[in-house]
């Protein structure tokens, strides 16, 4: 089955182990609103398993996370924020959604910087759009809007 979308879930992976659920967060939290989080554990050793799955306020901060996120660099390592998928290290798991988390307000999370990692640039805020336009027509609509510039990649003359 494919991905979802259009969901406000993301899958996180490749999370560095000694990473906290808080850090974690406060990555995600550049993105919108997390309003629940839970990284992976082995029951075995209670240890990180190096992944987790992430709940946004909308679907849009979701979108943003999987947009601006992903091969974001953390203590090393580029992490993965992804769609969730169904397959077995990716899906979300049944008891997920009975797992409450404390919500995460944007406006009251510090941002920490983590060692190890460049820090995260504001990201841009979505925009509504008309009900009869879709994404890559407005897409279209905006980059033919912006005036020409000039570029060595122009034909030649």
């Amino acid at each position: 089955m494919a991905p979802d979308r259009t969901g406000k879930s993301v899958f996180l992976g490749n999370i560095p182990y000694n990473l906290t659920e808080e850090q974690v967060k406060d990555i995600l939290s550049t993105a919108g609103t997390v309003t629940k989080f839970r990284l992976m554990m082995n029951p075995e050793t209670g240890k990180p398993k190096g992944y987790g799955f992430a709940d946004f306020a909308d679907p849009d901060s979701a979108a943003s996370a999987v947009r601006n996120l992903n091969d974001h660099e953390v203590m090393g390592r580029k992490i993965r924020v992804d769609w969730p998928h169904n397959n077995e290290k990716d899906s979300i798991p049944p008891d997920y959604s009975q797992q409450s988390q404390p919500t995460m307000n944007q406006d009251t999370t510090q941002q920490q910087q983590i060692p190890g990692s460049a820090p995260l640039p504001p990201l841009p805020p979505g925009v509504e759009l008309p009900p009869q336009i879709d994404c890559p027509n407005a897409i279209s609509h905006t980059l033919a809007s912006l005036p020409p510039t000039n570029s060595s990649m122009s034909s030649p003359r």
